[in-house]
């Protein structure tokens, strides 16, 4: 058997099919794809996260309040209705029982703040000056308006979580506690029937008006300390959810001032006019 003479002009490597002479072919570099979140990274999750919850929250309630202006859904107050109220519809379930005390504590203010005027009448007719059935007059403003400023804040706050309507209820429920502590006190010829207005008519013989000044003496502590209570509940609430006054100040850019008054406000001018 002959055998082939090597053809000198022909690479063994050439020859060779296990040999890849492909020199741009490059070996893959293995890369860990994996990455690690950043404190940033999970920061912005969270707001975006809450950002959508909240849009999504704002969607249902504006659907709730168009069919409320379209069907007339108002039902509060009950001998005319102006607005619609209802804590088991639109409260979240964490948040009813914290509601429906505020509310309850505010119908007992508007019972308060009657036996303190019937009080401060008592005083005048048995003897007292003018100033404090003046004053107790004046005061019974601050039933609307307690309605209006801190507790539809407190409502909205509870429905919507807004920083805006903490602020404005922290705010307003602030000032609240302080005039009960003042109304409390019961200085004489402020409107009062407070501690003091209730140990002067004892003890000068007005027994029917110290009786009504002790009975609104023991509301004004009752109110006082219940909203109190939920002052800090509420303030807790929003240290909690991480709220602050530049959250308020991005919310009311982002959707106007007017519109979180849309229900509050707007609502109720729109009936009365």
């Amino acid at each position: 058997m002959n055998k082939e003479p090597e053809n000198p002009f022909i690479d063994d490597e050439a020859q060779n099919p296990f040999i890849n002479d492909d020199d741009d072919l490059e070996t893959p570099t293995q890369t860990n794809s994996f990455t690690y979140p950043t404190a940033g990274t999970a920061t912005t999750a969270n707001v975006t996260q809450r950002e959508e919850d909240l849009e999504r929250r704002e969607m249902d309630i504006q659907l709730r309040e168009s069919r409320i202006k379209q069907f007339g859904r108002n039902n509060w107050p009950p001998f005319y209705p102006l607005i619609y109220l209802d804590i088991k519809e639109e409260i979240p379930a964490e948040h009813r029982s914290t509601t429906l005390l505020a509310y309850r504590l505010w119908l007992f203010l508007v019972a308060v703040f009657a036996i303190n005027w019937v009080a401060c009448l008592l005083l005048l007719i048995q003897g007292d000056g003018f100033e404090s059935l003046a004053a107790a007059s004046g005061y019974l403003l601050i039933i609307p308006l307690s309605f209006l400023l801190w507790f539809r804040p407190l409502y909205n706050a509870l429905m919507k979580g807004h920083a805006f309507y903490y602020l404005v209820y922290l705010f307003f429920a602030g000032c609240h506690v302080i005039f009960s502590v003042y109304v409390f006190i019961g200085i004489p010829s402020t409107g009062g029937a407070g501690l003091i207005n209730t140990i002067r008519a004892f003890t000068s013989g007005k027994i029917a008006a110290g009786v009504l000044c002790a009975v609104s003496t023991v509301g004004w502590a009752i109110q006082g300390l219940g909203f109190a209570w939920i002052y800090l509940q509420i303030y807790k609430l929003y240290k909690r959810k991480g709220l602050t006054i530049d959250a308020a100040k991005s919310e009311v850019t982002a959707h106007g001032f007017r519109a979180y008054f849309s229900v509050s406000w707007a609502l109720l001018m729109m009936n009365s006019s």
